[in-house]
């Protein structure tokens, strides 16, 4: 039960990361419309410009809200349920690059998450001494 848990967690949390990129998304296609909207032949106004840069920006924000939750059930599935599939390591580390690249507090949080990954490798992964050499294993020398 717990590992299923954990697995919803992170399921969840990935999910939830959709948020940042949908309202990234949409600021770029609002913040378009407002500097289309900008008459060519006219001076622009600052003011106006600003006030539709601002009501663009709203979702981006509206974007992080779900991001953020998600980022917060992504590590309760990692350090409080300690779920551990190999999509879950993927995930986190290209993840963790991504992080990484936010200079200057996502390369601190992004390096952590992706030394804690490959510290705890064999936990995702699974490890090759960790499997059993049988009777079956071709490995095995047979009599």
């Amino acid at each position: 039960m717990n590992k299923e848990n954990g697995r919803n967690f992170a399921l969840w949390g990935a999910w939830l990361q959709l948020g940042a990129v949908i309202g990234l998304l949409w600021s770029v296609f609002a913040m378009i419309g407002a500097f289309q909207e900008i008459p060519q032949s006219e001076p622009a106004s600052a003011g106006t410009l600003a006030n539709e840069i601002s009501i663009a920006l709203i979702t981006t924000e509206s974007g992080m809200i779900p991001a953020f939750i998600g980022v917060i059930l992504m590590a309760v599935a990692l350090f409080g349920k300690k779920y551990r599939a190999g999509w879950f390591f993927w995930f986190l580390t290209v993840y963790g690059l991504i992080w990484a690249m936010n200079f200057p507090e996502g390369t601190v949080f992004g390096g952590a998450l992706i030394i804690y990954l490959i510290w705890n490798k064999d936990e995702f992964l699974g490890s090759s001494s960790s499997k059993q050499v049988g009777a079956g294993n071709a490995a095995t020398p047979r009599a």
